[in-house]
């Protein structure tokens, strides 16, 4: 499935750099989540039983609220702002942060306590991730 994906991802990467929109990020942000929210209502109503009442209290509400309008719109506006201005292989590069900052909410907000391994790992992915980043510095 993480293949299909990613597959998908960067054959939607490959496609927006070859066509560009001419349309500010924010619009074609809206636009692809409005579209993905209506295919997967669809999806929900056809596939899932009918959502029980107690689903629905204001602190789930909060919670999808956060989820969609902060962290699914915002990475999306700034994803295609940075496809609009870099190489898309440049832009991906800033995917890799992805996992730290994740760990570091769920260490922040949840009090995880992640093993010597997942710092490890994180430290790995940064050292990498600032590696191709920072400019060469000539001697």
């Amino acid at each position: 499935m993480r293949l299909w994906l990613g597959s998908c991802w960067a054959l939607g990467t490959i496609v927006s750099k070859r066509f560009p929109v001419a349309a500010p990020p924010l619009t074609i942000a809206a636009w692809q989540l409005l579209l993905g929210a209506a295919c997967a209502a669809a999806g929900m109503l056809i596939f899932e039983p009918i959502a029980l009442p107690q689903a629905f209290q204001p602190i789930t509400i909060a919670a999808f609220l956060y989820h969609v309008l902060f962290a699914q719109a915002l990475a999306y506006v700034l994803w295609f702002a940075a496809l609009a201005r870099l190489p898309a292989g440049t832009a991906s590069l800033g995917t890799l942060m992805v996992p730290a900052i994740g760990v570091a909410g769920a260490i922040l907000l949840l009090g995880e306590k992640p093993t010597l391994t997942d710092f490890s790992g994180l430290m790995l992915v940064i050292g990498a991730a600032s590696a191709v980043i920072m400019p060469l510095r000539r001697v």
